[in-house]
């Protein structure tokens, strides 16, 4: 069986790490883009997995900004409020906000809880 013109597991494992360098993908993200569950990405990411694959010039796991508390929380703020709107207007039930920002439904119940409780002191 010819594999001329085909890519090889190698070339495609090669090619979705420089995709993951030049969008600077989440783990969330770079495990969506090659169809696998997050903790399989991590462990890409982290070399554990695809240990014979070369990592692209630029790669860096994680990326500087995503182990800045400051930065994550600050994202994580805006991401939350946006959603809690969203929860609110479109009537969302906790199970489609925990899906939406990729967290726990408990956790989902809590951000909500927060939310309410900052809203109603003012």
């Amino acid at each position: 069986m010819s594999t001329k013109g085909a890519q090889t597991e190698e070339e495609w494992r090669a090619e979705c790490l420089v995709d993951y360098v030049r969008d600077r993908m989440t783990p969330r993200i770079f495990a969506e883009h090659i169809g696998t569950s997050r903790s399989v990405a991590y462990k890409i990411l982290l070399g554990d997995y695809w240990k014979t694959t070369p990592r692209p010039a630029g790669f860096v796991y994680p990326w500087p900004e995503a182990s800045n508390p400051v930065v994550i929380s600050q994202r994580r703020r805006e991401a939350y409020a946006g959603a809690y709107q969203r929860f609110e207007e479109e009537k969302w039930t906790y199970r489609k906000l925990a899906a939406y920002l990729g967290i726990p439904t408990q956790t989902a119940w809590d951000v909500v809880q927060r939310k309410r409780k900052q809203n109603a002191s003012g």
